[in-house]
């Protein structure tokens, strides 16, 4: 395994509880996880909408509905609690001040928002669910008799309604809104009390489940259409955009496919509607549907759908001036039609992007993503002309850009939540190269040139701006995290550590040389690195990022300093806790030397080699940057387990069964620090993707992706 010559782009942040004695701020007494949505006006304003449980809202003085009710809900199996209930809320452009925040609010049910967008005037409007029979209408409503969903228009001050509709039959998932303040909404429905309109493109239901198409006029009094659109099976509705004609564009999942080849297929369906001459590539299980829609709703100017093996989703749609149109979502397919180019199968996310006729897949690319379900708002589009931007989170490593400000993970954040981290990726007009990426954390809102993420650490802001390809020409070290994960929290003796920052090191990079003792060099072009004053290994070095080997030395210590210096000139430093064992793996080698993947599974039966770091210590001890010789073994217990994605991915019962480490040291002929773990894998499995789950002294990774394959005899 050429540890040495390991080249990795990613990087960290780090956050800090507020003191005791402050008064909280508005993102701190509402969580960014309780935001459901967000969007920008022209001013640079911020409207966000979510959901309360409980009298908590810092409301304003002019709020439309200062008060939140208390009601009791219906428990599932267990005691009575309150209904939640929805709130909006305005932020000053600079992220200052709250310029509005109301409840929206029925009395004797639960309110909550999916989507929010906002008009030239700088209007609100919101939609989503509820089961209130006396939420707040106005007059002249599109219906008035209580139904399933709402959508409401806030006035520009948050202090009164100008538009506020009951909708019977569907649950809605986005809504946008056209230059004449038309709002469209799409999301799904089972429920035949939806009502089109006539002349629409689809007036009755064809499955279980179909995705649906409502535009409403500016006052919210009219139905200007409303159609289904849907095969005879599942079809949802997740994200939709609009162009200057008032063209609808939508996108979500489909499982109404028509499967070609099956013989007997025992789901045969009226297929999702397609239209001659658009680009497709239908599978067999659950695909990505690109419609557009012609301003009356009467028709379908092209509609597509494309998928692979697994389950894809579009959960993001945009188009750009020219109309192009350009597509992001998760998917667990590792057979979608990718461009030339792009990034090897990830089984995660991907981002595609449609010629304006539909016609030509002009690029598609796996992205890092969730590794589970996710709905809006944790996953928004932006465009920076022929720009595609997506934000999303992920348990997976994301390749961030030099330019990142935060290019490194945390362990956890400021609420101890271990789950996926928050990124944006920024992708050039070929699809295929990253302009930017980053990791984020608690963003609030993104633009074509902005992310607002919630000033946690800052008390005077609510919102914090962090514009896109910003270049950093400061010498600054950023973070430090693990090299293999990027995971910013305790580092351990011997760890193989990534540093990261802005005119740290040295261009073009330089790789690691011996000294003439045989260990691995601690300078390199000029370069150095102390750990508690001892000097560390280095691995690699480039402008924005430093590979190096934490001292086996440190051990004992309960915290420690790392300082880089150039030409002798000490940078700012960086502090960090020191633990036992924070285990991260580059790479599974199978048993013919291939890196594990989809295009190179291992065979059932054989032995794969696990290659990583942040073991710790080693019997007997292991000396700081010298090469392994298969002769030290990690102190700390290991153990092994393989399991199916126990997920919505999978619709079979997980299985899981624990394996035989035969070998766990250090890695013969690299660096100490980069550890071997050897471990044989059954006989039978599920085949295709699993995960490995590894544990290293009590401390488990984040689940592995292994590709397993039976062996041929």
């Amino acid at each position: 395994m050429p540890i040495l010559r390991i080249v990795l782009f990613t990087a960290a942040l780090t956050s800090q509880l507020y003191g005791q004695t402050r008064a909280k701020t508005f993102f701190e007494i509402i969580p960014p996880s309780a935001i459901t949505g967000s969007a920008v006006d022209s001013s640079g304003n911020i409207y966000v909408t979510g959901v309360a449980a409980g009298d908590i809202l810092p409301v304003t003085a002019n709020a439309f509905q200062p008060k939140f009710v208390q009601v009791a809900c219906p428990g599932f199996g267990g005691p009575t609690l309150l209904c939640q209930h929805a709130f909006v809320a305005k932020i000053s452009a600079d992220g200052t001040k709250v310029l509005y925040a109301t409840y929206l609010e029925g009395g004797t049910g639960a309110d909550l928002t999916t989507s929010i967008a906002v008009d030239s005037s700088g209007n609100a409007y919101v939609t989503g669910n509820t089961t209130s029979k006396d939420f707040p209408l106005t007059p002249g409503a599109y219906q008035r008799t209580p139904g399933e969903a709402f959508v409401t228009k806030l006035n520009a001050t948050g202090s009164a309604l100008l538009g506020s509709t009951y909708i019977s039959g569907v649950s809605p998932q986005a809504i946008v809104v056209d230059a004449s303040g038309n709002a469209y909404i799409t999301g799904s429905t089972t429920n035949i009390s939806f009502a089109t309109t006539p002349g629409a493109f689809q007036t009755l239901p064809q499955g279980t489940q179909d995705a649906f198409i409502l535009k409403l006029d500016s006052n919210l009094h009219a139905a200007l259409y409303a159609t289904y659109l849907g095969g005879g099976l599942t079809d949802l509705g997740w994200a939709i955009a609009v162009d200057a004609q008032g063209n609808a564009y939508i996108t979500g999942s489909t499982t109404s496919i028509l499967r070609t080849g099956i013989v007997s297929d025992p789901n045969p369906t009226v297929p999702f509607p397609t239209t001659p001459g658009a680009f497709g590539h239908p599978q067999t299980n659950s695909d990505i549907f690109i419609s557009k829609l012609n301003a009356d709703g009467s028709k379908l100017l092209f509609s597509s759908v494309i998928g692979g093996g697994g389950v894809d989703t579009g959960l993001g749609i945009a188009v750009d001036a020219t109309g192009a149109v350009y597509v992001s979502g998760v998917t667990t397919s590792l057979d979608l039609p990718v461009s030339l180019g792009s990034v090897p199968a990830q089984g995660t996310g991907f981002a595609l992007k449609l010629s304006a006729d539909a016609s030509k897949l002009l690029y598609l690319t796996y992205l890092s993503g969730p590794s589970s379900a996710i709905v809006p708002p944790r996953f928004q589009v932006a465009l920076n002309g022929d720009h595609f931007i997506i934000r999303s989170y992920t348990e997976n490593l994301v390749i961030t850009t030099p330019d990142s400000p935060n290019p490194c993970r945390l362990l956890r954040d400021v609420t101890g939540d271990r789950s996926g981290q928050e990124f944006v990726t920024e992708l050039t007009s070929a699809g295929t190269t990253p302009a930017f990426a980053t990791y984020l954390h608690y963003t609030v809102a993104l633009t074509g040139d902005s992310v607002w993420t919630a000033a946690l650490n800052d008390a005077s802001h609510l919102l914090v701006q962090t514009p896109l390809n910003m270049p950093i020409t400061a010498h600054v070290t950023t973070c430090a995290g693990n090299a293999a994960t990027f995971l910013s929290g305790p580092l351990v003796p011997g760890e193989i550590a990534s540093v990261f920052g802005a005119n740290i090191g040295v261009s073009p990079a330089l790789t690691a040389q011996l000294d003439t003792s045989g260990k691995v060099a601690t300078t390199l072009g000029g370069i150095t690195v102390q750990v508690n004053g001892r000097p560390a290994p280095l691995l690699y070095v480039s402008s924005s990022q430093i590979n190096m080997v934490i001292p086996f030395e440190i051990a004992g210590s309960t915290s420690a300093q790392l300082q880089v210096f150039k030409n002798g000139i000490p940078l700012n430093p960086l502090s960090f806790e020191v633990g036992t064992a924070t285990p991260g793996v580059f790479a599974i080698v199978n048993a013919n030397g291939s890196v594990n993947d989809a295009a190179h599974p291992a065979l059932l039966g054989t032995t794969v080699a696990i290659f990583g770091t942040g073991a710790g210590l080693m019997t007997p001890a292991a000396i700081t940057g010298s090469l392994g010789a298969g002769k030290t073994a990690i102190v700390n217990r290991v153990s092994a387990n393989l399991r199916t994605v126990d997920s919505f991915i999978d619709p079979n019962p997980a299985k899981s069964v624990a394996l035989d480490v035969s070998y766990a040291g250090d890695a013969p002929g690299s660096v100490q620090g980069l550890v071997q773990i050897n471990t044989k894998l059954p006989a039978n499995f599920t085949l295709g993707r699993n995960l490995l789950d590894l544990s290293i002294g009590g401390a488990t990774l984040q689940p592995i992706p292994i590709y397993v394959t039976p062996r041929p005899d």
